[in-house]
Formats: structure tokens, sequence, C-alpha cells
């Protein structure tokens, strides 16, 4: 009898962990297909030609936003229209990535397993971004010439130079006397530097009222550019001035004392090739990015939202170059094969 029993019990364990695997493989092997699925119901909220957003995965949608946007996206009807015509776009942008099998790929599969299978939303995300990924980034080759007439249009940003400083500070209340001085003592350190009688390193330690760590550091004061605000601009106009390395300026006055700028090292136009290239790679990811979803969309966006003024603009456009940030040239790229 007890035999029976433990056979019993096995078999029962059996079927069980049969039952497990059996559930486990299944609702693994349908991760993708059910987290890719829209599943539409209820109202249609705002469409693009026949493809069209529903109240069902709006709401849906919503469950995966913190509770405190998600109460203030629903009483805005301009955010709640703004939500809405993201997921449509996200919808649009997934559903064509469905049908060019980017799900099949290799790469999609990878990320895949790295998302939390409780919000499909961020494997429609993940779909939709390995389909730009493919479509655009993969695409994108910035050339040597680009880059180097890129350089050549933003010298202002990208013609760097590294220096160093000997800093002869002026009191705020110092009398001309006291300026007069200050002065001299700072030409005697510039004549000294000049007839190779005085080491700069020595120059530094003995003369400079820089911070102690900048003293330390023999006075660097790392990379400049032309519109660096490291320095008051009278200086950054001299240190350009400067063509040989281990050449210094002349003393140079300003407000809080005299300086004398050392050339440490010229930024070569090769050594900041592979970051020119990310940088204008990144500004075409953005654009053709922009160009590329905006393609998707057959037909313009209707809504039927409750409270929102179709007419009205959902964002607002802000500058793309902020108070003070210099303006870049643009220049033309070429698209890759």
């Amino acid at each position: 009898m007890k035999n029976c029993k433990t056979l019993y019990t096995l078999i029962v364990l059996g079927i069980l962990a049969i039952a497990v695997s059996f559930n486990f493989s299944c609702s693994n092997g349908n991760k993708s297909n059910n987290s890719t699925e829209w599943k539409e119901g209820g109202k249609v909220l705002v469409k693009c030609g026949d493809v069209k957003m529903t109240e069902s995965e709006v709401e849906s949608a919503l469950l995966t936003v913190p509770a405190a946007r998600r109460d203030s996206i629903k009483k805005n009807p301009e955010r709640y229209a703004d939500f809405a015509q993201r997921l449509l776009t996200l919808k649009l942008g997934s559903s064509k990535a469905l049908e060019k099998k980017v799900h099949e790929t290799d790469d999609f599969k990878m990320k895949l397993n790295e998302l939390d299978a409780m919000y499909n939303l961020q494997v429609k995300v993940a779909l939709q971004e390995a389909y730009i990924k493919k479509e655009v980034m993969d695409r994108i080759i910035i050339t040597d010439k680009e880059a180097k007439t890129f350089y050549n249009s933003n010298l202002a940003l990208w013609e760097k130079r590294e220096v160093s400083e000997i800093f002869i500070s002026v009191s705020p209340n110092a009398t001309k006397k006291d300026i007069k001085t200050k002065e001299s003592l700072a030409f005697k350190v510039y004549y000294e530097l000049n007839d190779k009688k005085t080491p700069w390193n020595e120059a530094v330690k003995r003369y400079s009222n820089s911070s102690d760590l900048i003293k330390n550091r023999n006075g660097s004061k790392g990379l400049i550019h032309r519109n660096s605000r490291k320095f008051p601009n009278i200086i950054i106009v001299e240190a350009f001035k400067l063509n040989e390395v281990n050449s210094s300026t002349k003393p140079i006055s300003t407000k809080k004392g005299f300086y004398i700028i050392k050339l440490d090292k010229k930024i070569q136009f090769e050594e900041q090739q592979e970051q020119i290239k990310r940088v204008l790679t990144n500004k075409r990811v953005r654009n053709d990015r922009q160009e590329f979803m905006d393609n998707l969309k057959t037909a313009p966006f209707e809504f039927f939202i409750e409270g929102y003024d179709p007419n009205q603009p959902l964002l607002k456009t802000r500058p793309k170059n902020g108070p003070g940030k210099p303006k870049i040239k643009n220049i033309e790229i070429k698209k890759g094969k």
C-alpha cells in the first residue's frame, strides 16, 4: 500500500512538472507574438488612414505610466491626445517592423530576452527601434571628407588647444602703483621664461597666484576653444595667436590681474575625427529618424477625443540653440547606400 502511494505521488509530480514545463515553453515561445500585438477595443481616439488607436489600447498603455502622471494625462485632453498620438506613431512603426519580419532577426530576439515580459509596450518600442536601426542608423556613413568640411566650418568649437597659465593677481582695491608693481613682476617672469632663465614649472611654483589645484598641475588649464569660457575673451584671442608649442604670451592685463599663457599642445583634426563623425552621425540619426517616421504616416492624424481641439498644436517647438550657445553651421551629408 505504501509503495502504491509513493508511485501515485511520483506520477502526480511528474504530470505537474510536464504541465509547468509546457506552459513555460508556450509562454516563452509566444512572448514575441503576444507582446507585439495591438488589442483594439472601444472607441477610436485617433487614426491615420486605416490604422487606428482605440480607447482600450490607450488605457492599457497608461498602466505603464506612474499613477500621478497617468491621472494628469487623463484629466488634460491635450496631454491625452498627445499620448494617444505617440502610441499611434508607435503602432505604425512596430506594425511596419512586423511586416518586414524584424521580429525574426537575431538582434531583436537578443533584445527581447533583456525585456520585462510584463510590459508589452517595451517590446513594441524595441521592435520599432530595431526597425529604425536597420533602415536608418545602419545606413548612415560619414566620410573623412565630410568630417573635415564640418571641422573647417566650425573652427570656433573644434580648433582646440591645451594651455597653461601663470596668474599674477591684483587686488580689487589696488592702487595704480600696486598695479604697476604687479605688471613689472609679470614682465619679469615673462622675460625669465623667454630667456630660459627659469623653467616653466619653477615659475609657476614661485610666482603664480593660481589655485593650488592648477599649480599642482604646473599651471595646466586643459583644453580651450575659441568660444571657451575658461578665460576672458582677450586671453583666448592671445592664446590662439601662439603657433609654437611651449611658447608663451606676453603678460595679458585683466581686471583680476595679469596672465601669461603657454601653449602646451595643438589638437589636430585627426585626433578629433572620430568624435566629429559621432556628432554628425547623431545629428543625422535625429533628422533621418524623424523623416523616416513621418514617411510611415499615410494620412493626416484624425482625432476623436472629447475636449480636445485638433486645430491646436500638441507640442510647442523649442529653439535648437539655447541662449548663449554658438550656432553650428550645417553641411550637406550624403546618405550611405
